[in-house]
């Protein structure tokens, strides 16, 4: 199978996995041996509170995935500048801690390395200001450190997995036994349009249907759905024509089409194309492509961010600022994040030249100061 067949049937089992979530460790296995790694997730988790979740996994050992939760979360030395990475954008280890450090980790001596595991690229699907859902496939001391050739695959997967994940947050479970997609999705706060050929509506569900009525978002004009915002609608029909000849023609078409009405609110926009066989339910009618539409926050800006962007804070000396703020010796700075002590003095040492601090309580002061 050439690069090209293999990156179209990993999209394809991605947006399958999108309308039927019993398929998503399938999708995370051809997306895992597409990038070349030998396990994937989609999690979430909380800098603040370590608190994490596991959504849908391929080849994670469960053992340790239960570890993670009841030990090793709040020593994960990519928090929490993780959860600052742009949405989208893929993010290898060795962008958030050199490798040398990550090695000397307690995090990688005694979660990391025991699994044969020696590097993770992924991506940030959704944040808040101190929380990420984030896409990984870990790679085996076989598969090696993350190379360009990864980066790569992992970039070019990357936006289909966003989409798949963002459309089955609303679809989720709803699809019955019987495929009777519509009655289901009547029951979901996000507005559902299945659109013809010739973009008319064949189904909307009530969430839909209230958006056409207010028309600050949706709206039909001489029957064909569409939106307010001239410049997204441009976009929306052109994805809604492509999906009409399936995946490869729809390609990053569609994609979290940003929308904003009349009162401030934000929402975003996904097209699927619901042609394939898998997708197709008895009730879909004519329909060619769906439409989801739900709302969405922006992540705001936590002094911890703030500062890291202000100072030019590296992802190693961010996370002892944070634990700064929260710990008290160097000896509980060192404890808490799982690294030696000279470690923390080193990172302290560019951390208070950076900010023109003298002592630890300076730095804390200076986040103080930043605000909530």
């Amino acid at each position: 199978m050439s690069e090209i067949e293999a990156l179209s049937s990993t999209v394809e089992s991605l947006y399958d996995a999108a309308v039927d979530q019993d398929r998503w460790a399938h999708a995370l296995e051809k997306a895992t041996v597409f990038v070349k790694g030998t396990a994937a997730n989609l999690f979430w988790q909380d800098a603040a509170t370590n608190q994490a979740i596991t959504f849908h996994s391929w080849g994670c050992d469960p053992v340790y995935e239960q570890l993670y939760f009841e030990k090793y979360a709040g020593l994960n030395p990519f928090f929490p500048a993780l959860a600052f990475v742009e949405v989208g954008r893929a993010v290898a280890a060795e962008d958030l801690i050199s490798h040398d450090e990550f090695r000397q980790t307690r995090f990688f001596k005694e979660w990391v390395e025991p699994q044969g595991l020696i590097d993770v690229i992924g991506v940030n699907l959704e944040r808040t200001a101190t929380s990420t859902a984030f896409f990984s496939i870990r790679r085996s001391k076989e598969d090696g450190i993350v190379d360009v050739a990864a980066r790569q695959r992992c970039a070019l997967i990357a936006p289909h997995i966003r989409r798949a994940v963002s459309i089955g947050k609303v679809v989720q479970n709803a699809k019955s036994a019987h495929g009777m997609l519509r009655a289901a999705l009547e029951q979901v706060p996000a507005a559902v349009v299945f659109v013809a050929a010739n973009g008319k509506i064949v189904f909307a569900n009530q969430a839909a249907e209230d958006m056409l009525k207010s028309k600050q978002i949706l709206i039909t004009r001489r029957g064909v759905v569409g939106v307010v915002s001239q410049a997204a609608d441009k976009h929306l029909r052109a994805a809604l024509a492509a999906a009409a000849r399936g995946d490869a023609a729809l390609g990053l078409k569609g994609i979290d089409i940003p929308l904003t009405d009349a009162e401030g609110r934000h929402y975003l926009a996904n097209v699927l194309s619901i042609v394939s066989e898998a997708r197709r339910t008895p009730d879909a009618g004519e329909a060619v492509a769906a439409l989801f539409i739900r709302g969405t926050t922006f992540a705001t800006r936590t002094p911890l961010e703030t500062a890291a962007l202000h100072y030019g804070l590296t992802p190693s000396e961010l996370r002892v600022l944070a634990a700064v703020l929260e710990a008290g010796t160097i000896s509980d700075i060192a404890d808490r994040l799982g690294v030696s002590k000279s470690t923390v003095k080193t990172h302290l040492n560019h951390l208070m030249a950076k900010t023109g601090t003298h002592r630890q309580t300076d730095l804390i002061r200076l986040m103080l100061s930043a605000g909530p």
